[in-house]
C-alpha cells in the first residue's frame, strides 16, 4: 500500500507512541532490485496510519521529510512497520544518512515526476532501486524517479553501514 503525506513536516515522534513490532518487517529488503506495493486511501492522522500500515507498504511524501528527527527511532519506527520504501521530494539531511545507514530505501523524485503515472488508490506500482523507473501496473505509464547511487546501493546490499 502507498500512504501519501501532503503536509511538510515528520510524523516519525508521533508515530512511537503507535509503533507496533513485525516480525515481518524488512521482507524482501535485501538484495531486491525492485519492489511492488499496492496504493491504499491516506489515513487521517499518524495514530492512524501506524495501525493500518502493513509489512510491504510505501510512503510518498513531499519534500523536507525527516527534517528535525536527528534520532534513529525516527527511521527505526518506519522499518519496524514494515514500511519497505519512502519515496519524497527530499529529505532533511540527518533523517536522510540514518535511513540510508539503516538501509531503509530511500529515493527521490523531481516535482511532477509522480503525476506522469496517474497514481490512484488501488494501484500496484513497482519501483527499480538501480535504474529509478517507477511504474504504475494498473495502466503501465512509467516515469524515472532519481535512484539508489552507488554508495547507497552497497550499503542496501550488505543490510545496513554497521
Amino acid at each position: 500500500m502507498v500512504y501519501a503525506f501532503h503536509e511538510e513536516h515528520s510524523l516519525a515522534h508521533s508515530l512511537l507512541a503507535g509503533q507496533r513490532q513485525s516480525e515481518e518487517a524488512g521482507v524482501a529488503r535485501y538484495g531486491a532490485k525492485s519492489i511492488q506495493w499496492r496504493l491504499a486511501a491516506p489515513w487521517r492522522s499518524p495514530a492512524d496510519f501506524a495501525k493500518k500500515a502493513k509489512p510491504g507498504d510505501i510512503v510518498i511524501t513531499n519534500k523536507n521529510f525527516g527534517a528535525g528527527s536527528s534520532r534513529q527511532q525516527a527511521v527505526d519506527c518506519f522499518l519496524a512497520l514494515g514500511i519497505s520504501c519512502i519515496i519524497a521530494e527530499s529529505y532533511g539531511a540527518i533523517y536522510e544518512r540514518n535511513a540510508i545507514n539503516a538501509a531503509m530505501p530511500i529515493l527521490t523524485y523531481d516535482p511532477g515526476k509522480l503525476a506522469e503515472v496517474e497514481l490512484q488508490n488501488g494501484d500496484m506500482i513497482k519501483v527499480d532501486f538501480v535504474t529509478g523507473e517507477l511504474t504504475n501496473k494498473r495502466n503501465g505509464k512509467t516515469t524515472s524517479i532519481n535512484r539508489f547511487y552507488d554508495a547507497q546501493l552497497a550499503i542496501y546490499k550488505n543490510g545496513g553501514l554497521l
